[in-house]
């Protein structure tokens, strides 16, 4: 028999004994009392993280009759310090699966990476092992370029690389030739200088008719939902036409300069941004057959938003494969910004400014997204360029390997100074089948495209095939006029649509066969062939 049976015999059968053994126990083995509930309630911290880089092709993949290793080594593949550096959390921190999913997020965000995975592996001690997986995307494009506008030839050569030498930064070549001469164009954007979270953009391109752009950007952005501090500067000096409508053109010369500073309080799904901005333009503006017009212009800016952040994954949206991020929640924000003799500028004015988002799952494969902004100026006891818009998206996977898209804008644009663009509706603006000779340009708009995006399992090589079918409706109208349902231009068709699934730079290729029906008949006299690049709408 065990002695000390009769003992815990008697602390069961007295009380203040057992009240008193527990007391006591509590204070001279607290562990050994606790380690039940402790182990229940330990936290799992990273004990290790390792990375593992795929790279474009897989063993499986044959594109091209090449193969995986000849390709392969034609590609840098993305370097560690590279993926290391968009992680949101280290070695010892605690495991946190926001962060996880947001890192994810990052990571597709890199034009360059296909593919993310970070998978958790549960130690024996409570400890947790992270892997991140990642699959590189081809970078290297050698492209041509030819168009007619305007009765004339327009032809170039695009040399591109995303991420250079597999260090993230993309270079990007370009010339063009018109009837004018040449125009070359170079790009380049320097990620993380020094290891730091500030990136740096550059644009170059000279042209004919003494055309010139030189543009410098300087950022440290929001780059994760932890991010209290966001800061930026730009440079951009420039001598180029700006097209106010289909027919109205005007060179402009500008030099402007702008530096903003980013705050953010609150929780990192729940948060208010606040934001203040000065912007300097000297503006030369010289519009055919009017006057010169010369502009010193100083603002200052300030904005404030309140936001509401959930996120949702999904595929086959707006993509052929790669896995598409929904910004979901909502948003409401206001912003004020002064010109005047107080800044030295020319101009003196209010602007004043709102918008709205709110985006929202409506089933389990079926999301909502819609958006409101406003503007309105006053100068000189005047309303000037008094912009407001409204549209919605609505994304519904309900057919297999299907999915049915819908875009409503609406919108107006009043008092407009010389400087602002009206609404031009036509086959790359939305109006499948009508063409910039047809003149549809107002300064109010009403625009409907459905789309019924086929998504196919087929693949030619490295291209991922599908197709549409789509109605669109749209009209402008003058700003004295009413939006009148009577007058919209109607088309149906449908397309073809293709992808480089293996391609960083690719987007989906266009083939579209659309009919007008605004009165023209159904004939196939009157279709209209289209060959574009990207979606006609995105989330």
């Amino acid at each position: 028999m065990n002695p000390s049976l009769p003992f815990f015999s008697k602390l069961y059968r007295n009380p203040l004994l057992l009240t008193a053994y527990l007391a006591l126990s509590m204070i001279l083995q607290p562990s050994a009392l606790f380690a039940a509930a402790l182990e229940e309630d330990k936290v799992a911290v990273i004990r290790k993280i390792t990375l593992v880089r795929q790279n474009v092709f897989s063993k499986d993949d044959n594109p091209f009759g090449l193969g995986d290793p000849f390709l392969n080594r034609l590609h840098f593949i993305t370097r560690k310090h590279i993926i290391k550096q968009e992680l949101l959390f280290k070695v010892g921190d605690i495991l946190d699966q926001d962060l996880i999913n947001e890192t994810e997020r990052n990571l597709r965000k890199l034009i360059f990476i296909g593919s993310v995975k970070i998978t958790a592996d549960k130690n024996p001690d409570g400890s947790v092992d992270l892997t991140v997986y990642t699959r590189d995307l081809w970078t290297t494009v050698i492209g041509t370029k030819f168009s007619r506008v305007n009765n004339e030839n327009v032809y170039g050569l695009l040399l591109e690389e995303q991420s250079l030498f597999g260090y993230g930064s993309p270079l990007r070549f370009g010339i063009t030739n018109t009837i004018d001469g040449n125009s070359f164009r170079i790009s380049n954007r320097y990620k993380r200088i020094q290891g730091t979270r500030w990136n740096l953009n550059t644009f170059l391109r000279d042209g004919p008719k003494e055309e010139y752009r030189y543009f410098f950007a300087l950022n440290k952005p929001l780059y994760s939902l932890n991010t209290k501090w966001a800061f930026g500067a730009q440079l951009n000096n420039q001598n180029l036409p700006r097209k106010k409508d289909t027919i109205d053109e005007f060179l402009e010369t500008s030099k402007s300069q702008s530096f903003s500073v980013t705050k953010v309080y609150g929780t990192r799904f729940r948060k208010l941004v606040s934001s203040i901005n000065f912007f300097h333009e000297n503006a030369e503006s010289e519009k055919l057959e009017s006057e010169n017009l010369f502009q010193n212009i100083r603002e200052l800016s300030g904005k404030i938003s309140l936001r509401s952040l959930r996120f949702a994954k999904a595929r086959r949206l707006d993509k052929m494969v790669r896995v598409e991020d929904i910004e979901m929640g909502a948003s409401v924000g206001a912003g004020i910004a002064k010109s005047g003799k107080f800044i030295n500028s020319d101009r003196d004015y209010w602007k004043l400014s709102a918008n709205q988002t709110l985006a929202f799952p409506s089933g389990s494969r079926s999301w909502i997204l819609q958006r409101f902004r406003y503007t309105n100026s006053f100068e000189n006891d005047e309303d000037i360029n008094s912009i407001w818009e409204f549209e919605l998206k609505a994304y519904s996977q309900i057919f297999p390997n299907q999915t049915i898209a819908f875009r409503l804008f609406t919108g107006s644009r009043s008092n407009l100074d010389e400087r602002t663009e009206i609404y031009n509706l036509r086959d790359r603006t939305g109006l499948r089948g009508y063409t910039s000779g047809d003149s549809l340009s107002g300064k109010k708009i009403l625009l409907m495209n459905l789309e019924d995006r086929i998504f196919s399992d087929l693949k030619l090589a490295t291209l991922s095939l599908g197709g549409v079918i789509f109605a669109d409706a749209g009209g402008v109208w003058e700003e004295s006029e009413s939006i009148n349902l009577s007058e919209l231009n109607y088309t149906v068709g449908f397309g073809f649509r293709w992808e480089i699934s293996k391609s960083a730079s690719s987007r989906i290729t266009k083939l579209d066969f659309a009919l007008p029906l605004n009165g023209k008949g159904l004939s196939i006299d009157n279709i209209v062939v289209l060959l574009s690049s990207g979606q006609l709408f995105s989330k």
